[in-house]
């Protein structure tokens, strides 16, 4: 049987950057590869290399969000749209006995708009949906004709075991935890949940040598890793919870160095990006692997996702002696009121002492906030401000407040009356100019405070003082690493020049 596992467009739709590797479609197609199918991915979020593309900031924000809708009109077709027109041509290449998507609840239009392109071509073809949207809305997913089946929370195993039924061979459906499926008689069974894999080192790596149109990423877009699953913390906006658990897996130290290496070896790249939801949640494991990283002479580059209560001095240290080289931190709110409304389980006096401590090792790093929570207020939204001027972090990332369905906020925007009666999943993302979930403040001024929010951000990121001290940042440790200083000045002259802009990425 021949798989396309497909990270469907949004970003790449309203022609913004959004580059890299989908470790889910990875991690899912190394499985499938090992057991020996055929299979391919297909990232259609990666441009063209003479296509048109920029970066996001909320200048282009209003712009983007429009060619987005464009773009998933009915009345554009395959025929007149870049994006459309190269997934038809690519599926028709690769001719897939099965399509699947990993799917995002902001990515979930244009994932149904695709496969239902191609199953007007091609009915006989398989459609399988999975990701934190199909985990959280399979009833109403498998409510769409063109799905045939739908992959629960961590679907590697699932995936494997609906192929080689497919193939006539293995369990039936009815067998296969965390399946979806459809009977006969049109009626939809879930079949009970799958246990989480409890050594994650039994993994294949991530297939990125599977991708399609490896050649448009730069290498550094393929030195993405996680090394765990799960997150303990329960912040009322993340749905991860729902896909991975809270209980927390790790792949072990060796494995983490292994893959590194293979990353190197096989991609020439030295920049890795760890997307641990928070990478240092084990304070011994973190240690134990700056270590390694040191003792085993990787000289690498590499940065995280944590969070503020899980960082300390010794930790820190040993991060920057490692190599790395910026951290990516959810701060979410200076208001010490939100953080407690939103489960977030901080102080914003915590933060100030995180940053310091980042200050005080010269280490970048990101603070991603929101706004717009449903309880907000406009003085909660002034606090965040204040705090943003007060803990000074190198860069900041803002998005705005989206109650995805499966987390707790979304429960308290529904019991607040803030949610239509039926959403429009188009429209429905932390980068939509549209968005207005606050009870306590009107539509028209919150999209004034959005505007000001955002221009303020701005100008924080763009400051001679800021812009001074990333300078010197980077400075510093590309002098300490002269031969990823090459590497990377390389990959730049060779690549797009793509980047983050103020709006928060999706992962």
């Amino acid at each position: 049987m021949r798989v396309l596992l497909i990270n469907p467009p949004f970003q790449r739709l309203k022609k913004v950057s959004s580059i890299y590797f989908p470790l889910s479609c990875g991690y899912l197609a190394g499985v499938l590869e090992q057991a020996g199918h055929e299979v391919r991915i297909y990232n259609a979020e990666v441009p063209a290399r003479n296509e048109e593309i920029g970066h996001e900031t909320y200048d282009n924000l209003l712009h983007g969000h429009q060619l987005w809708l464009n773009a998933l009109r009915p009345q554009v077709d395959e025929h007149n749209h870049v994006v459309w027109a190269e997934f038809m041509q690519t599926l028709r290449e690769f001719n897939p006995d099965m399509i699947g998507f990993t799917v995002k609840s902001p990515k979930w239009p244009a994932a149904i708009k695709a496969a239902e392109m191609w199953k007007r071509e091609h009915p006989e073809t398989i459609v399988v949906m999975g990701g934190p949207h199909i985990t959280v809305l399979p009833e109403e997913v498998m409510g769409y004709p063109t799905v045939d089946f739908c992959v629960r929370e961590e679907g590697e195993y699932t995936l494997l075991e609906l192929v080689e039924a497919l193939e006539g061979k293995g369990k039936p459906f009815a067998a296969i935890e965390g399946l979806s499926w459809r009977q006969t008689d049109g009626a939809v069974v879930h079949n009970v949940a799958r246990a989480k894999i409890p050594n994650l080192d039994v993994l294949p790596f991530p297939a990125k040598h599977l991708s399609l149109y490896l050649d448009r990423y730069d290498p550094a877009h393929l030195g993405v890793m996680v090394t765990l699953r799960g997150c303990p913390f329960y912040c009322g906006f993340c749905e991860q919870h729902k896909t991975w658990g809270r209980s927390v897996r790790f792949h072990s130290v060796d494995y983490t160095v292994r893959e590194i290496k293979h990353i190197i070896q096989t991609f020439g790249t030295r920049e890795i990006s760890f997307w641990d939801d928070s990478f240092t949640v084990n304070r011994k494991r973190t240690l134990d692997l700056c270590k390694r990283i040191l003792d085993d002479k990787l000289n690498i580059s590499w940065s995280c996702t944590t969070r503020v209560d899980l960082l300390d001095e010794e930790q820190v240290m040993w991060m920057k002696k490692s190599g790395c080289s910026g951290v990516d931190i959810g701060v979410e709110t200076g208001s010490a009121r939100m953080m407690k409304l939103i489960d977030k389980a901080t102080t914003p006096e915590r933060v100030a002492e995180a940053s310091q401590l980042m200050t005080k090792y010269k280490l970048n790093w990101s603070a991603f906030f929101m706004m717009g929570f449903p309880e907000e207020t406009e003085e909660d939204i002034e606090a965040t401000k204040r705090f943003m001027q007060e803990i000074k972090p190198n860069h900041i990332i803002m998005s705005i407040f989206t109650p995805y369905p499966g987390t707790p906020q979304h429960e308290v925007a529904k019991r607040l009356n803030l949610l239509p009666a039926k959403i429009d999943w188009s429209r429905f993302s932390h980068q939509s100019p549209e968005n207005h979930f606050v009870q306590n403040i009107s539509r028209e001024r919150f999209s004034e405070i959005v505007t000001d929010m955002m221009a303020f951000v701005d100008d924080i990121n763009n400051g001679w003082q800021l812009k001074v001290q990333r300078v010197l940042n980077d400075w510093r440790f590309w002098a300490r690493h002269p031969l990823l200083l090459t590497q990377k000045t390389v990959h730049s002259i060779r690549g797009r020049g793509l980047g983050l802009g103020t709006i928060r990425p999706l992962g």
